[in-house]
């Protein structure tokens, strides 16, 4: 995500090889989940995902975009 760490928005691209099921899961520390974008069917290629940080609280998030059957967690931090 850039910018790591932000106070107000960040943007998470993906680049797919092939169209799948997207969504994005934010966690706090403790592993609540805080937020949640659903893309449904996508095509391949670039998709961005922008985290709107003004409702949560300043700390360590992780976020995890699933695509498919695939999954990948960053941590990103907001301020």
């Amino acid at each position: 995500n850039y910018p790591n760490p932000f106070n107000q928005t960040s943007t998470i691209m993906v680049n797919l090889e092939e169209g799948a099921t997207l969504s994005l899961v934010v966690s706090n520390i403790i592993g609540q989940k805080v937020m949640e974008i659903n893309r449904g069917e996508v095509g391949a290629g670039s998709h961005n995902f922008t985290i709107d940080a003004t409702g949560l609280e300043t700390g360590v998030y992780f976020y995890t975009v699933i695509s498919g059957q695939n999954s990948v967690t960053k941590k990103m931090i907001v301020e």
